[in-house]
């Protein structure tokens, strides 16, 4: 537990400072373990490295430039998206056949019929269970037409 609170203070001495407590604290340990000054050293030697060897700013305008480049990307849809798409392309062209077919077939029935009404725009008759199953009865609405 005391190696872990010496460890925080060494590298928050690195990046704030540090009350009068915590240096001494931090100044104590360092003068007595040689393992937390080799730390320390090597700490601030990548420090160091690093700080001379990198180009720590961007370019001028970089976040103007990061948008216009976000901005200009294709408006790409998901492929769940496409796949809806395809489907009512091919469902309006089933559906204006269909549309087609039932102006066909409703013309053609009332062309059929010697009057225009709803049985004959449907192509249906007002046949009852017993007119469908008596073959007299059958004979009998047939003449009538």
């Amino acid at each position: 537990m005391r190696n872990k609170k010496i460890q925080r203070l060494l590298y928050k001495s690195l990046d704030t400072p540090l009350s009068a407590e915590e240096s001494k604290t931090l100044n104590n340990e360092l003068q007595n373990s040689v393992e937390l000054r080799e730390q320390h050293f090597q700490i601030l030697n990548i420090r160091k490295a690093i700080g001379e060897n990198a180009d720590t700013s961007f370019k001028i305008l970089f976040e103007e430039r990061l948008f216009d480049k976000l901005n200009k990307l294709p408006n790409r849809k998901p492929l769940f998206n496409v796949g809806v798409d395809s489907l009512t392309t091919s469902f309006r062209k089933i559906a204006f056949s269909a549309i087609i077919i039932l102006i066909l077939l409703i013309s053609y029935n009332l062309k059929s019929g010697n009057k225009y009404s709803i049985e004959n725009l449907l192509g249906t008759s007002n046949t009852t269970i017993v007119s469908a199953f008596d073959p007299i009865q059958n004979l009998i609405e047939s003449e009538k037409q």
